[in-house]
């Protein structure tokens, strides 16, 4: 009951509160959007996948390694699956810097990677190696396969179909 009496007391003083704080503002003040910025080129690792390093693109209609002629609608990125600690990737110095030759010399990341490892064990993920890769390609996306379309009984002498073509 008193959580229901507080929100009738504390809304409409929080609702005056921000008009008067908002009557000094600028009413078509707006936020920029950021610019796109093409990821594609980073690390698994600096793009949000936690599971691994190694990538690749599948269709996810054929089950297989995508080609130039997938659509973008059917294409999936797989990781393959080898937990470590971010450590284990990147290079904090250059973290868009090559994949660290020796990561221990990093002196964190014996304890991180403790800690990871350890969850990753607890949590039964399956270590992967490139051999989960698949070796075809898509088969289903194709120049052979891709769709023809041909208009015909289009009469060019009709005025109003000059106009459509």
């Amino acid at each position: 009951m008193e959580k229901k009496v507080a929100g009738f007391i504390v809304a409409p003083l929080w609702n005056e509160f921000m008009r008067f704080a908002l009557a000094s503002t600028s009413p078509d003040e707006r936020f920029e959007r950021a610019p796109e910025v093409d990821t594609s080129s980073l690390k698994p690792v600096l793009r949000g996948f936690w599971q691994g390093n190694l990538s690749y693109i599948m269709d996810s209609i054929s089950g297989k390694r995508a080609t130039e002629y997938t659509p973008p609608e059917t294409r999936v990125e797989k990781i393959v699956s080898n937990v470590h600690t971010i450590l284990h990737w990147i290079d904090r110095n250059d973290p868009r810097g090559p994949v660290p030759e020796n990561p221990f010399g990093d002196s964190q990341y014996s304890h991180w990677e403790f800690g990871v490892r350890k969850w990753a064990v607890e949590k039964g993920i399956v270590e992967e190696n490139e051999s989960v890769i698949p070796l075809q390609f898509d088969d289903v996306h194709t120049l052979a396969n891709k769709p023809r379309i041909s208009i015909v009984g289009i009469d060019p002498s009709i005025p109003w179909m000059q106009t459509a073509l």
